[in-house]
């Protein structure tokens, strides 16, 4: 009896010890995969194919924000583009924005108070432009002068793309967003007020104020020449709105609001033909030119994703759309067609918020 019950423990003992050597394998084997999936050998990027750039913010003080590239022609995409072909030196603390100048690409770091200027071939670092406070948009108005809009500093930037230098600022006395450019007229949304700025880009004054629902946020230009601003409304303080402003005499031509506090418009995009308007409500929203009302019908459904992020492809009309999901993992990018078919989805980087369709 005691021989048996020995043996029967012995054998139990000898079968824990293999399980957790088992284990002990596979989290090697894991931490290999991990190791090569994370591979910092420099990226070759492929100049013949069609791309679409991914800036994934990552989170916020952690200074892993990346950017991502994804072919759409061969269905395929790499991951930390300027971290693997700088050395494996970080991006930074969270990416918000791109603008292409001259062969060269401004990446716009927020909270490293930074803009990286790299190769717009391969992504190698030209130079880093640092001092500022909070930039987050670019605005090119010539070879020798962009925008830069800001979040704390209470101030539009003045910047040479050629010098790489900072020459000079507006003072716009609050938080700047997204801007357009428009018959020698820069527009720009104010995101801590009720109003789009307007520029007069040769002397660098402002000379209008145009009133808007609260908290004006993206911006974009109709196949007419007309302006069209998205509101959020704010934190629950004012309705979701669009308004469509005349560029010659800066009035509100129409104004649509979503009468619901709780809700929030934002990334307002234009299909190529600059006739088709997306923008996220929770959904992916869908209204074409000269539409009087905001959609009640989703063109994608969320079906609760959280979508975050979304890009239309002036190529082909295809929208991209981010779902950042819990803000802790690798966010998904889905890719549909102008009717809002789903063509493919990936996985991208942590927070995948924006895209640049080179």
């Amino acid at each position: 009896m005691a021989t048996n019950a020995w043996k029967k423990l012995h054998a139990q003992l000898k079968m824990a010890i293999t399980v957790r050597y088992l284990l002990y394998l596979a989290c090697i084997c894991f931490l290999f995969a991990c190791k090569e999936a994370e591979d910092t050998d420099p990226i070759s990027i492929d100049q013949n194919s069609r791309q679409v750039l991914i800036l994934n913010e990552g989170n916020f003080r952690s200074a892993n924000a990346s950017l991502s590239i994804y072919y759409p022609e061969k269905g395929s995409i790499e991951h930390h583009v300027f971290k693997n072909n700088n050395q494996n030196r970080p991006l930074g603390d969270v990416v918000q924005s791109i603008s292409k100048i001259s062969n060269r690409g401004f990446v716009v770091v927020n909270n490293s108070s930074k803009i990286e200027v790299v190769d717009w071939h391969d992504f190698t670092s030209i130079s880093t432009i640092s001092g500022l406070n909070s930039p987050r948009y670019i605005l090119p108005i010539s070879n020798s002068k962009a925008y830069v809009s800001d979040l704390y500093e209470d101030k539009i930037y003045i910047l040479n793309p050629q010098s790489l230098s900072i020459i000079g600022t507006i003072d716009s006395k609050g938080w700047t967003e997204e801007m357009v450019l428009l018959n020698d007229k820069a527009f720009v949304c104010q995101m801590d007020s009720n109003q789009v700025l307007v520029i007069n880009t040769q002397n660098d004054s402002i000379i209008k104020k145009i009133s808007t629902n609260k908290s004006p946020s993206s911006i974009g230009v109709d196949q007419d020449g007309k302006v069209w601003v998205a509101c959020t409304g704010g934190i629950q303080q004012d309705y979701p709105a669009i308004h469509i402003i005349n560029s010659m005499n800066f009035q509100v031509e129409k104004s649509m609001e979503w009468p619901d506090v709780t809700k929030s418009i934002h990334h307002l995009s234009f299909g190529p033909n600059g006739r088709s308007i997306y923008y996220i409500m929770g959904d992916v929203f869908h209204m074409e030119l000269g539409d009087s009302i905001l959609s009640s019908t989703p063109l994608i459904p969320a079906n609760g994703r959280n979508f975050y992020g979304l890009g239309i492809d002036s190529f082909n009309g295809d929208i991209y759309v981010s779902d950042a999901l819990d803000y802790q993992q690798k966010g998904v990018v889905y890719r549909f067609d102008n009717e809002g078919k789903e063509v493919a989805n990936f996985k991208a980087g942590l927070i995948p918020a924006n895209f640049f369709f080179n």
